[in-house]
């Protein structure tokens, strides 16, 4: 078996001394792609069409600029990579439509999420091709052929907790939507609540709404009436917006604290006005959302080429181009490593045995399978309304 690490190591090695010899502001790259050799489909499904349709279109524009990165420094071995897209309106049965229609031979294919999604695409993808489910709920077999994107909600949420005992909040509400993501979402709360390292901690309220329900008054009136001092937003998208409308119209002061669902740039947009006070949306993150605060070495690197990236592609980075980002990444990778032809069963056991840095994390797949990352690769952010842009949380 290959050492990624040493790999990895000589690589950025040679990079730097090439780097160093180039004016400043040019990058080294590679001879591009050819455009005489046949690409590479990777497909992907995604919402561009719904009420999260700005999700699916964001990790489309992330997923064209790895792309044109990709194939500017070589493509892999010369042949051009493409992502093929197909709207799956965030309808598992659409997406389970689309699956059947997916060449067998391809070596991998994208799942934007949501769970549900993912649920049913990873079940008809059992002996391959390989799913990068690229929502952190899922929650793939050890060893299958699926993988998830990120850090897991588990994990996150768990980062959250050790952040509110350092607070002393130990009184918790929760309100999140009735579908699939939101009962998982209150299992992971209600064992989190239990377990003996948040011993003094409480669940004091709970509610839940329907994912197109326009309010949430009583659900915010029972909340309050708890007296809660943090409360998890487990809706994402436009039920998230539903829930933080309805803190805002009950005059509500109480912290929220919610997950890297609800963390991109358009939401933060909408809800300008209606953010809780200071601080503002609490989340436990991925590194790259305070760069400030990684450490120089290969993480604090791969973070600078993710900012590179986006920036090159005018697209500003949050949540849902980095759900986007180190999956896609990834996979080229382990393509670039196999070479073009690489099978399904061969991408797999690369992704399973790698351990090497990410814009979100050091990823560690023999330690974490199936993901590679844990809640030590998360930094606790809020959203500054005023600066536009996540900070370390006090």
């Amino acid at each position: 078996m290959r050492s990624h690490l040493n790999r990895m190591r000589a690589a950025c090695v040679l990079a730097a001394l090439i780097i160093a010899m180039l004016p400043v502001g040019r990058a080294a790259s590679a001879a591009p792609a050819s455009t005489t050799l046949a690409p590479v489909d990777l497909p992907v499904l995604l919402p561009l069409t719904g009420n999260i349709a700005f999700i699916g279109m964001t990790v489309q524009r992330t997923l064209q600029a790895v792309e044109r990165a990709t194939n500017a420094d070589g493509g892999i071995h010369g042949h051009p990579v493409h992502f093929v897209f197909e709207d799956d309106q965030a309808s598992p049965v659409t997406a389970l439509q689309l699956i059947a229609s997916i060449p067998k031979d391809v070596p991998a294919v994208f799942d934007a999420g949501p769970l549900a999604t993912c649920r049913v695409t990873s079940g008809a993808l059992r002996t391959g091709p390989v799913l990068y489910c690229l929502s952190p709920l899922f929650d793939p077999p050890h060893g299958s052929y699926a993988f998830s994107g990120s850090v897991a909600l588990a994990d996150l949420f768990e980062a959250e907790f050790r952040y509110f005992k350092r607070k002393g909040w130990n009184r918790i509400a929760l309100v999140e939507t009735t579908d699939a993501s939101g009962q998982f979402t209150s299992s992971v709360i209600n064992r989190l609540v239990h377990e003996p390292a948040n011993s003094g901690m409480t669940l004091v309220a709970e509610e839940h709404f329907g994912i197109g329900d326009l309010g949430v008054a009583a659900q915010i009136a029972n909340v309050l009436a708890a007296k809660p001092q943090v409360i998890i937003l487990g809706a994402n998208g436009n039920a998230a917006g539903t829930v933080l409308h309805g803190l805002h119209d009950a005059g509500s002061t109480v912290p929220v604290a919610t997950s890297t669902a609800n963390m991109t740039l358009q939401q933060m947009d909408a809800y300008r006005d209606v953010m809780p006070p200071a601080p503002a949306l609490l989340i436990a993150a991925p590194r790259w959302a305070v760069p400030s605060a990684v450490r120089p070495g290969p993480v604090k690197d791969a973070v600078a080429r993710f900012f590179r990236v986006l920036g090159d592609a005018g697209i500003a980075p949050d949540g849902a181009t980095a759900s986007a980002y180190d999956p896609a990444m990834l996979v080229i990778g382990a393509l670039q490593h196999l070479g073009p032809t690489a099978t399904a069963a061969q991408v797999r056991d690369d992704l399973a045995s790698f351990y090497g840095p990410g814009s979100v994390g050091y990823y560690d797949f023999r330690q974490t399978p199936q993901r590679g990352l844990t809640s030590a690769d998360t930094v606790m952010v809020c959203w500054d309304v005023a600066r536009h842009r996540w900070i370390a949380a006090p």
